[in-house]
């Protein structure tokens, strides 16, 4: 699409507002006749009474039942909902976002990187006050895996050569951030600029505003990465500069894997200047002097320079990324070269409103109101679309990059699923269906592609395999049972057997969870992990494959309401009570076994120790990972009372960790034990303890946008404790009313609404009762199809 640069914000927002009445589903063409699955249907598939009501919700309330549910929604109006979104949030401490401009799902990430250098968590910290300039990739809010991206790093410059060769980087004096777009104050030696910057989905846009000082230079670092610089190269042209720079983006992985390809990535860049450069230079990073010539140039560490006239006072820099070639970005920077950056500013807003408005809530102060918009915004922002103009992609899961067609979006970089499959998914079914239905062909790709389903995907070559288990595995049934005429499901089923029942894996024993592509032969044969095979996670490593296997079952059953035979020789619902191998009831928790089947001691179910058995928590947390079999782990721990006070003991003595996602379903584990005030109380004061709105305002790694996420459905009162089995726990709604578009994948945005309210009344007050169209309901779960439905969830 080429707009008229004078187009003014209104004309280019009613574009983009007719556009998104023809976004629709990724696989059908857009204007067909809207008719999708049937939402009303039993998608739960497993109707076993709950074990607090003896009856099921699946089938309570009609969504035409009450006449006097006020369900109206205005859905051809957006509500201006960017205003309540602060990217800054998250900025400071362990939340790792980044608070620069990009589009929904966006390739190009123009963001600001202040902590350079490889192996740096994260590209931004605030209160760094150092920037080395804007990069164009970026994961959202990584953890400890210490390596990604960062890539392409432009930024202005007046200072000497020294200082530049040197790479020191310019003081930051201030920032700021909006949905789309990113603006900082920089200076050295008494001269400043203004760094402004927006993206398009496939292009970054910075202006670079100048006062004072004697030289103008646009700075190129193509050697800045997270992970480690494997050469670049530059092409002068006239308006800029064309090249590849390649990285290893993981290099500690490609290493144990040993096959020289994983975690390598080509970028290609196009980059033009308004106005066009007057000169140019290049040299490796570390040397004093230029590389000598017009010819294109080639080195390990490269850094180039473009060079204006002393008397320019703006430079407007468009730099087009393309995994796939030079003149695939090339065509991507033709497409918007006649859109102003104004223009290109107010269409990212317009992307963003129109993503926002899935959700409208209403009641709640400011502050709530910024949290939540802002958590919905870090939730939509992964996993990136890498498709290229005509619908081109490149991707590289079995080694060598190729080029493909997609029949919607490639989507990838959801690092990582061990995360993101807890709250991201579930959300994105709900609310971005197109996204989900997108997600699960791009993993199905990625099968066809390099023979495994991925853990964690990327846009480098060959498997991350960063994390444990088989989320991957709940992802997709999840996606697969709200939406089964979108997935390829005789190709899924073949791709989680796959998963299931081999491995790939440099680690056979001592650390054998750690870079696997399937499930351990050991926890195949024995129905268990035992601690030699891997001392720092074991006992999670079962409860994490009993669930995927749980998972599996729930995706066998939908396949074959579908007329899909699996033709599975093994039977994923019966190893899914492998759990029950862990779990030591003469002291009451989740422990680790030695492969003679004895206990391993000592035993501290409140250390978090390397060796101590579970990932990344304690065994007071994963004692509670059952999501699958709640009722037979309230059981063993001694009935209803007694699981009531071993939550209250595991809260009241700080044993919850908000920060992580194996605790994230926790607070809701009270409401299937019949004390939905115990979860009420408990997500309140998270909320409110441990999610604000200054730039410290997320607990923990945002990690693809699972933490954010797991507000999002906190407030909205629905959460999905056994994400991959398509159900939601009630919770407490935060706010007085929300409104969900809750259209799916083959209807127009705004054809069905889900309303939730919660009387007027303090939390404390609430009874907790529930009804759906006026129906009460009489247990504390309900299957998304119900939801998805439409129709008035309240509680009273």
């Amino acid at each position: 699409m080429t707009l008229d640069r004078k187009s003014s914000a209104s004309k280019v927002r009613s574009l983009v507002l007719a556009v998104a009445t023809c976004v629709g589903p990724p696989l059908v063409a857009c204007g067909g006749d809207g008719a999708g699955a049937d939402a009303s249907g039993d998608a739960s598939l497993d109707t076993t009474p709950d074990e607090t009501s003896g009856v099921t919700n699946a089938d309570a309330g009609d969504a035409s039942g009450d006449p006097d549910a006020d369900t109206s929604v205005e859905p051809l109006v957006l509500e201006p909902l960017t205003q309540w979104v602060d990217p800054m949030i998250g900025t400071d401490g362990p939340g790792n976002v980044i608070p620069g401009a990009l589009v929904p799902h966006g390739f190009v990430r123009a963001s600001p990187v202040t902590n350079s250098g490889s192996g740096a968590i994260d590209a931004y910290e605030d209160g760094d006050g150092a920037i080395y300039g804007i990069a164009h990739m970026h994961l959202e809010g990584p953890g400890g895996s210490a390596n990604g991206y960062g890539h392409l790093v432009v930024r202005p410059d007046w200072r000497p050569l020294e200082a530049i060769r040197g790479r020191v980087p310019l003081t930051l004096d201030s920032d700021s951030a909006a949905p789309g777009e990113y603006t900082a104050v920089v200076s050295s030696d008494g001269v400043q600029a203004t760094v402004s910057a927006t993206a398009t989905q496939r292009v970054g846009i910075e202006r670079f505003a100048f006062e004072g000082g004697d030289a103008r230079r646009v700075v190129v670092d193509l050697g800045e990465t997270r992970g480690t610089r494997a050469g670049a190269s530059v092409e002068w042209t006239d308006q800029g500069m064309t090249g590849v720079a390649r990285y290893d983006v993981h290099p500690g992985v490609g290493a144990l894997v040993g096959d020289g390809s994983t975690g390598r990535l080509a970028v290609y860049y196009a980059i033009t200047t308004s106005p066009p450069p007057t000169g140019h230079r290049a040299w490796r990073t570390g040397e004093s002097a230029d590389l000598e010539g017009d010819e294109p140039l080639s080195a390990r560490d490269l850094i180039a320079a473009l060079e204006y006239p002393d008397d320019v006072d703006e430079i407007e820099v468009r730099v087009a990324l393309s995994l796939i070639d030079v003149g695939s970005a090339a065509a991507s920077l033709a497409e918007v070269e006649t859109a102003s950056y104004d223009d290109l500013r107010a269409m990212a807003d317009d992307a963003w409103n129109r993503v926002l408005n899935r959700v409208r809530v209403r009641g709640g102060d400011d502050e709530r109101k910024t949290r939540f918009y802002t958590s919905l915004y870090h939730a939509a922002m992964q996993p990136a679309d890498g498709t290229e103009l005509g619908g081109r992609f490149a991707s590289a899961w079995g080694g060598e990059v190729e080029v493909f067609d997609a029949p919607g979006r490639y989507l990838s970089d959801d690092w990582c699923m061990w995360d993101t499959y807890r709250t991201s998914v579930p959300l994105r079914t709900l609310i971005e269906p197109e996204v989900a239905r997108d997600q699960a062909w791009s993993l199905l790709h990625a099968y066809r592609q390099g023979g495994w389903l991925p853990k964690c995907p990327w846009f480098a070559a060959g498997y991350s395999r960063v994390m444990t288990g088989n989320p991957q595995v709940s992802a997709l049934a999840e996606i697969a049972e709200i939406d089964p005429e979108g997935v390829d499901l005789p190709l899924l089923l073949e791709a989680v057997a796959h998963t299931s029942t081999a491995d790939s894996n440099p680690f056979p024993s001592g650390l054998c969870g750690y870079l696997g592509l399937g499930t351990l032969p050991e926890y195949i044969a024995n129905g268990f992990v035992s601690h030699e095979c891997d001392p720092t996670q074991s006992a999670s490593l079962t409860l994490e494959f009993a669930f995927a296997d749980w998972a599996a079952a729930r995706l066998e059953q939908t396949a074959e309401a579908a007329g899909v035979q699996s033709g599975w020789s093994w039977d994923p619902a019966d190893r899914s009570a492998s759990w029950r191998r862990h779990w030591d009831g003469s002291v009451g928790f989740m422990r680790g076994v030695n492969a003679d089947g004895s206990w391993v001691e000592p035993f501290d179910p409140t250390s978090t120790a390397d060796t101590n058995d579970f990932v990344e928590a304690s065994a007071w947390v994963f004692s509670f990972f059952v999501p699958h079999d709640i009722p037979g782990l309230i059981e063993l721990m001694g009935g209803r009372e007694a699981f009531i006070a071993r939550l209250d003991e595991f809260f009241d003595r700080g044993y919850f960790d908000p920060t992580n996602q194996p605790s994230f379903h926790i607070p809701y584990l009270y409401s299937h034990a019949g004390d939905w005030a115990g979860t009420a109380r408990r997500v309140e004061e998270t909320l409110a303890r441990h999610y604000g709105v200054g730039r410290n305002g997320l607990p923990g790694n945002d990690d693809a946008g699972s933490t954010s996420a797991w507000l999002v459905l906190s407030e909205l009162g629905i959460y999905p404790v056994a994400a991959g089995g398509a159900e939601y726990t009630l919770g407490v709604p935060g706010f007085d009313r929300a409104e969900v578009d809750v259209s799916r994948a083959d209807e127009a945005p705004g054809t069905r609404w889900l309303v939730i309210e919660r009387a007027d009344v303090p939390t404390d007050e609430l009874a907790g009762r529930w009804s759906l169209d006026g129906a009460e309901l009489a247990g504390p779960t309900l299957p998304a199809a119900r939801l998805l439905s439409g129709g008035l969830l309240a509680v009273e």
